[in-house]
């Protein structure tokens, strides 16, 4: 008779145990969610009457560059360089490429962390006036604000970094790049 109440005992405290581990869990599966940093960057832009929730993300590209780089992968550009993709989290949004664009220009370190990735943009200092798509897929990106280039070889760097960010969208085919109201294929050869 003895065995009964220490057999329930043990299930009692084995089912506490149980239910204490679930709590914990939980816990720290919340407190994970509420502090995952929510860092910007695709698909596409989405249509103005799609759903967006918020503590949501998604992950888009930005484009860096790999000077000489040897990605069989990856097309050369320029001085014989490659633009290589880097992911990045942005909060969900109906507007992605903007929010990869945004991320892009936020950067400005000469070089992306430890990765050895040049960042040809990083004397400039670009915020966004609009972002555009038409029906045949036409990007038109308005920049506002200051362009530096290190010289010939960031030229095509700092486009390519640019252009290949607004193409990993589905909806993008072609990109058009202004700054301060200029064509940058202008700006950059000196016209």
């Amino acid at each position: 008779m003895k065995k009964r109440p220490i057999i329930f005992i043990v299930v009692i405290l084995f089912v506490c145990i149980i239910i204490a581990a679930v709590s914990w869990y939980s816990i720290l599966q919340t407190k994970n969610r509420n502090t995952t940093a929510s860092i910007p960057v695709g698909r596409s832009e989405l249509p103005s009457n799609a759903p967006s929730t918020d503590n949501a993300s998604e992950t888009v590209k930005i484009y860096l560059i790999a000077i000489e780089g040897n990605d069989t992968q990856s097309e050369k550009i320029g001085c014989n360089d490659q633009v290589i993709a880097v992911d990045r989290k942005i909060p969900s949004t109906k507007t992605p490429l903007t929010q990869a664009l945004q991320e892009l220009f936020s950067l400005h370190d000469q070089y992306y962390g430890q990765s050895g990735l040049y960042n040809a943009l990083y004397q400039s200092h670009l915020s966004i006036s609009s972002v555009s798509i038409d029906t045949q897929g036409k990007a038109t990106i308005r920049l506002r604000g200051q362009l530096q280039s290190g010289g010939v070889c960031d030229d095509p760097r700092i486009k390519a970094q640019i252009t290949k960010t607004a193409l990993q969208f589905s909806t993008v085919r072609i990109v058009e790049i202004f700054i301060n109201g200029e064509n940058l294929d202008e700006l950059l050869s000196g016209k």
